[in-house]
């Protein structure tokens, strides 16, 4: 896929410059062989300035992946704003969003714990109710109330929205793979992956998480 399908005028477009672990969020004013033209990035209010030679990471989204990318800051030029061109970089490198974004954000989460051997029905313990804190396509973060052994298999039963806002149900085992103490008393917050996972509902459960993202982004919410 070339850099002009990806990378397009109003694209939403985040920064890091010279190493620095932040990333500034700007928008693409111009695209053309020579250059990308993007406005003054900035976070949390604070503006940065680019200076010629800077080196840059960039990031941009596209449906169902983000895509990263090394450039360098060419200049700037004004056109009724001051614009910073950048260098058309040479190569994006697509990332899944399964495999790389974890959205904050609260939904209803049923869970239980199971035994190895999965014994029958009737001896299973019955669900208990929560809420996440962060979904993943491969995870999720959540509280529990009481001890909660590392490895241990739970079933789980999040609900959702599809794309038309009715509430969809994903079922799936995951494995608890870090365990810390929660804010409450009492409280354990789990970190799980999934182990077994249909990927329909997998691919359900990522278009939902994007459209959480997309929305976050809009309202500058914290990641």
């Amino acid at each position: 896929m070339e850099v002009a399908d990806i990378i397009t005028i109003n694209s939403k477009i985040d920064i890091q410059i010279n190493g620095e672990g932040i990333f500034y969020k700007s928008s693409v004013q111009e695209v053309n062989s020579d250059y990308i033209a993007i406005h003054i990035p900035s976070h949390r209010g604070s503006v940065v300035y680019l200076e010629p030679g800077d080196s840059v990471k960039g990031r941009v989204y596209s449906k169902d992946a983000q895509y990263l990318f090394d450039s360098t800051v060419l200049g700037k030029k004004l056109d009724r704003v001051v614009l910073f061109l950048l260098a058309v970089p040479s190569k994006l490198k697509r990332v899944q969003m399964r495999d790389y974004v974890r959205v904050q954000t609260m939904v209803p989460v049923k869970y239980r714990i199971l035994k190895e051997d999965f014994p029958e029905q009737d001896s299973v313990e019955p669900f208990k109710e929560s809420y996440t804190l962060d979904i993943s396509g491969g995870g999720l973060h959540f509280n529990v109330q009481g001890p909660v052994a590392l490895n241990s298999l739970i079933e789980l039963e999040l609900t959702i929205t599809d794309q038309k806002q009715k509430d969809v149900k994903i079922r799936a085992l995951a494995r608890v793979k870090r365990k810390e103490p929660g804010r409450n008393k009492g409280q354990v917050s789990l970190g799980v992956f999934f182990e077994e996972i249909w990927e329909k509902d997998r691919d359900i459960l990522i278009g939902f998480l994007f459209r959480k993202l997309l929305k976050q982004r809009r309202l500058g919410v914290k990641k």
